[in-house]
């Protein structure tokens, strides 16, 4: 697992490979390095990230304990994601990606065959989220 802030703010993530028994501590570890870069890039920002999550290198093959590890990674990312996009993914991939966002309790993870679209979608404006109330002026006598 690659993760990096781009030049524009967004988190992005790319699963590569497989998740095998022979290599979740690896993924164990990226995770933790993962967590420590969102954390520390929050921490600059200040704002919540979009993340754009990169499935088109991920081959589908994954332990169970591969679910849960990503879903706590998910779920304790909550607080500092937007909303995020995944693209690349073959149809089963996406369906466990689900898993693990409901797992973690995730209800802004939509999911697109290509990055462009993904990326369309992230830069969408959300105006329940980013629309600012301005308080009544009007004055009664």
């Amino acid at each position: 697992m690659i993760v990096a802030v781009d030049e524009k703010g967004v988190l992005c993530t790319q699963l590569l490979g497989s998740i095998t028994a022979d290599n979740i501590v690896l993924l164990e570890r990226d995770i933790e390095t993962a967590r420590a870069i969102v954390k520390e890039e929050y921490q600059k920002r200040g704002i919540q990230f979009k993340s754009l999550i990169d499935l088109s290198g991920f081959d589908g093959t994954y332990v169970p304990k591969a679910i849960s590890a990503l879903a706590a990674y998910m779920k304790g990312n909550k607080p500092f994601v937007f909303r995020s996009a995944t693209f690349g993914g073959k149809e089963m991939t996406n369906l466990a990606a689900n898993i693990v966002a409901t797992i973690a309790g995730r209800d802004n993870l939509m999911f697109f065959k290509t990055k462009q679209e993904a990326e369309a979608w992230l830069n969408q404006s959300d105006t329940a989220t980013l629309s600012i109330t301005q308080p009544d002026k009007t004055t009664s006598i």
